[in-house]
């Protein structure tokens, strides 16, 4: 329902139509505004007393609310009062509503190939689509796996990858010296370049902002860096002003300053003082943070939920968060109570509610209840994604499903996990794309 919605607020954006109302996920409703501007992630508006706002698409959830229910009708907020203006715009929600919003943008499915060292881009058939003039600089291990050390090197998804409907390409560092920093461009799923910048380095676009990374100087010597953000129109939104700076997630990103790390908005204001030694992002309300060398998870407020007695944390996914105690790695539920009272000697984040599990020197798979649904028989695997897994048998690479049946067969040098549906394996020492049915697709790098 939620993409419908979605679908239903672009293709309005795309036909102009006039808008009376503007409905928000959250209840909130602005009658009798004027589109003012949309972007691929914002929409720009005028109120009736004149101002512009600013929303990020997902949130809005019908242009004109007139369509509406009665039951949803009688819910509604307006957002013109004091108290419900622009901290619900302006996506400062509160822990409730924070909750529901997990970026849920419609990430297209196009795959990089590195094409005689131009970028072009597959979808899910295999189709190619032709970038514009991009010479990106990653080469065929970057934008492939890296396979070592087999159990922690195929966790993640292949970079680069499109995140809230833009994918960021580097191009390198010029020759002519005084143009600094590599040239980032970011295109979008029709491959057109939607804007560039030269920067030292420069992250994923996430809750509409971009991480930047910018060299601090004495005269023509670099004497370390700073770190802000950018918005998806290239205007530097959060100035770079910190020593370290995450990702955005639930409205909050983790920032180091001073040799501490805290959580700022996404106007940059410190929302958690810079009290901690290490910080990661938010999900399901709480954040892994290491104070006084041990690991426990905050709240929104900075306030220990569950208290500092980790080696090591991470976020928690499916409301399960993996730790480390004595070099074993269990899992904890949101009260602290880990799950299980087995710990194992490696283990991987929780996805479509299964995670990847070293015990005994073999390789299986736990439900959120810490129960095995396959048992450990493999030397090495990865997590779950698109129901399958890749898992290593006999000196070989395939995949199981979530009964622990093999679905792919076991005759890759190196398997990823799916991502939207397309996988990567290396086969004669070259990866190719592959789709669920093992079927491959594409190389991965394709030379003339």
């Amino acid at each position: 329902m939620r993409c419908n919605h979605i679908i239903y607020f672009l293709l309005l954006l795309s036909f102009h139509l006039p808008a009376d109302d503007l409905y928000f996920r959250n209840g909130c409703i602005f009658k009798n505004v004027q589109i003012v501007d949309t972007t691929a992630l914002d929409i720009s508006f005028k109120t009736r007393d004149g101002k512009i706002r600013r929303a990020i698409k997902e949130v809005v959830e019908k242009i004109d609310y007139r369509g509406l229910n009665q039951s949803k009708k009688s819910e509604l907020i307006n957002c013109d009062t004091p108290n419900n203006s622009d901290d619900r715009i302006q996506m400062s929600f509160s822990q409730e509503e924070i909750t529901d919003f997990q970026g849920t943008y419609e990430n297209p499915k196009l795959y990089p190939i590195l094409q005689d060292k131009h970028l072009s881009l597959m979808d899910s058939a295999g189709n190619m689509i032709k970038a514009p003039d991009l010479k990106p600089r990653f080469t065929q291990s970057k934008i492939s796996l890296c396979p070592a050390p087999p159990v922690n090197g195929i966790e993640y998804d292949l970079e680069p990858k499109f995140q809230e409907g833009l994918l960021v390409v580097n191009e390198g560092k010029s020759l002519l010296p005084f143009l600094s920093g590599n040239r980032y461009k970011w295109i979008d799923s029709t491959a057109r370049v939607v804007n560039e910048s030269r920067y030292e380095w420069m992250g994923y676009f996430s809750e509409g902002l971009a991480q930047i990374m910018v060299p601090k100087r004495f005269l023509i010597f670099k004497t370390g860096f700073h770190w802000g953000y950018i918005k998806p129109d290239g205007t530097i939104h959060i100035p770079p002003k910190f020593d370290y700076a995450g990702r955005f997630s639930e409205g909050l990103a983790h920032v180091k300053k001073n040799k501490k790390f805290g959580y700022i908005d996404n106007n940059g204001t410190f929302i958690i003082k810079p009290l901690f030694e290490k910080a990661s992002e938010f999900s399901d309300s709480l954040a892994a943070v290491c104070y006084d060398a041990k690991y426990g998870y905050i709240n929104r407020k900075g306030h220990f939920v569950i208290p500092p007695g980790f080696d090591r944390a991470w976020p928690f996914r499916n409301g399960r968060a993996r730790v480390v105690v004595k070099d074993k790695f269990g899992y904890i539920d949101k009260k602290g109570s880990f799950i299980t009272k087995t710990f194992f000697d490696f283990a991987f984040d929780f996805n479509e509610n299964v995670a990847c599990v070293k015990y005994v020197e073999k390789i299986g798979y736990i439900d959120t209840a810490g129960v095995f649904i396959i048992e450990p028989r493999f030397s090495s695997g990865g997590s779950f994604s698109s129901e399958l897994a890749p898992i290593r048998l006999n000196k070989k690479w395939g995949y199981i499903n979530k009964k622990g049946n093999i679905i792919i067969p076991c005759k890759y040098q190196l398997a990823s996990p799916f991502h939207n549906g397309i996988g990567i394996v290396w086969e004669n020492d070259y990866p190719w794309y592959i789709d669920k049915s093992g079927i491959i697709l594409r190389p991965v790098v394709e030379e003339d």
